[in-house]
């Protein structure tokens, strides 16, 4: 795919790092710590049930619950309400770890993926918890096998990370451009397509020519294609977009479309469960406010946020004087897409992909909307942000859902560009988070529903088999009667009928 097949975006904004930035390429590794911390909730906010209890020894890679491995050996001590790093500041149910210090891991064999069938490949990828690492932190067997049912499918691996203060994927291409290139023509392979796509934008020429420079002669089905810089092309609508001119409508998933859009550190994740690696960490790029000091650092699941924070002050002296200038909270996420947490004994998770520490900028007041459609000239999907925001903020779901609410990014585009600094994007997840628990307690309620009428059917039936068993038995102890009845008539007539019985 050349540059001149790279469809146009809607919208969008052409951000940058700053000219001046230093980002450390180097991917750090943390120390084993104490104690883990796992959610027993997954990326669409359903509860997991745990395959463990408290008191149970575990290796590393061992499942937990569906979805969750041990990142290390240890003991689980309980199961209790737990932060999580996510924007509603709530707690869930967590399990915790305690590590026993051997970093000891459950053996999985290889498997070799030119000898066996897509179906057992995934399972090893559910077994060995591969979720997206590009911040959805979806089911990665889950969404290949909704992909694998199209005939004609594209396999786009994604290494744009347009965000300004991420550069994980950066550092992992820069540091491993072998790898992963192996690991995008493994899955080409055994998914049996001709070619696959990695995209990556223009102004990651460090990792761009890492990669070219090892892509020998039987990996050039992998065609990396360098995208102009516009933010949020890494979302994957967008990308899907740009490169295939397919333009998803709202609730539709790429895979619907027959494109499989897999991000790059999650492609190496996939080969290394199949090298009998299950996926326990990711790479968290760690920032200041003003995106010009980045530092990457390789974390386990369930690692407290205030360790990585506290090995990054250690390790990077610009950290450090941003930590000291605001040490109550940090931002999860980019500058535009993240948010605020304050609860730094939440764990760091699939999702985890940044954390940026230091003063945020005061935001200006927000003022009334004056109708200027500058969000809707920016919003990369084509939504009404104006509209979205008003039905938001006056809890009307059903209206949000009208305006395509679930084709909504949060990318933040909408907030940067507004001139009444309407906090949009917190507005859209506000309503996005209580359209799930809406959906979710209206499917709890259709449940009940079905139960309450299973059970009065059950009842109704019961009443019906019991009047129809005593009708039963008074038509029998009635026919019982008639039949004695009969018979003493019977035998009083052959009485009557005996020689010398005066009849």
């Amino acid at each position: 795919m050349s540059s001149s097949a790279i469809h146009a975006l809607p919208g969008g904004l052409a951000l940058s790092a700053p000219m001046d930035a230093h980002i450390d390429a180097t991917i750090h590794e943390l120390d084993l710590q104490p104690s883990y911390y796992l959610p027993l909730i997954n990326y669409s906010r359903t509860v997991l049930h745990p395959e463990v209890k408290s008191g149970d020894c575990v290796l590393g890679g061992e499942q937990l619950a569906p979805g969750v491995v041990a990142p290390t050996s240890g003991t689980l001590t309980e199961i209790r309400q737990h932060p999580w790093p996510h924007p509603s500041h709530t707690q869930v149910p967590t399990l915790v770890l305690e590590s026993d210090g051997r970093d000891e891991f459950q053996q999985f064999t290889v498997i070799d993926h030119t000898q066996v069938g897509v179906e057992e490949i995934l399972n090893r990828l559910e077994n060995s918890a591969i979720h997206g690492l590009g911040g959805a932190a979806f089911n990665t067997a889950n969404k290949i096998r909704r992909a694998y049912e199209h005939k004609n499918l594209t396999l786009i691996i994604n290494a744009v990370e347009c965000e300004p203060g991420i550069n994980c994927d950066d550092a992992l291409m820069q540091q491993h451009p072998s790898e992963v290139l192996q690991a995008c023509n493994a899955i080409r392979q055994w998914l049996r397509l001709p070619s696959a796509v990695l995209a990556i934008e223009n102004d990651k020429q460090t990792a761009i020519t890492a990669l070219r420079d090892d892509q020998t002669p039987d990996l050039t089905s992998i065609k990396i294609t360098e995208l102009p810089t516009i933010y949020p092309s890494g979302a994957e609508s967008p990308l899907v977009q740009r490169l295939t001119g397919i333009k998803l409508q709202p609730g539709e998933r790429a895979t619907d479309a027959g494109v499989l859009c897999l991000n790059v550190a999650t492609v190496l994740s996939i080969h290394d469960a199949l090298m009998g690696q299950a996926a326990v960490d990711r790479i968290v790029s760690i920032s200041t406010q003003s995106l010009q000091h980045s530092m990457n650092l390789r974390v386990r699941f369930g690692t407290p946020l205030k360790a990585v924070i506290e090995f990054a002050r250690e390790h990077n002296t610009a950290i450090e004087a941003a930590w000291r200038s605001n040490t109550q909270t940090i931002r999860i996420g980019g500058p535009l897409s993240g948010f605020a947490m304050d609860m730094l004994n939440a764990p760091v998770l699939a999702s985890t992909n940044a954390l940026i520490v230091g003063k945020e900028h005061p935001l200006n007041e927000a003022t009334a909307c004056i109708r200027c459609s500058e969000c809707a000239t920016v919003c990369p999907v084509n939504l009404l942000p104006q509209e979205l925001y008003a039905a938001a903020a006056s809890e009307q779901l059903d209206t949000a859902a009208r305006y395509s609410l679930d084709a909504c990014l949060l990318c933040g585009c909408c907030d940067l560009v507004c001139p009444a600094s309407i906090p949009l994007t917190p507005w859209f997840r506000f309503a996005k988070d209580a359209t799930r628990q809406k959906q979710q307690s209206d499917a709890a309620a259709e449940v009940a529903r079905l139960l309450s009428e299973k059970h009065s059917n059950r009842v109704q039936r019961r009443a019906i088999e019991k009047e129809q068993q005593e009708a039963a038995r008074r038509a029998a102890a009635a026919q019982r009667q008639n039949s004695a009845q009969d018979i003493k008539a019977a035998l009083t007539r052959v009485k009557n009928k005996r020689p010398g019985s005066g009849s």
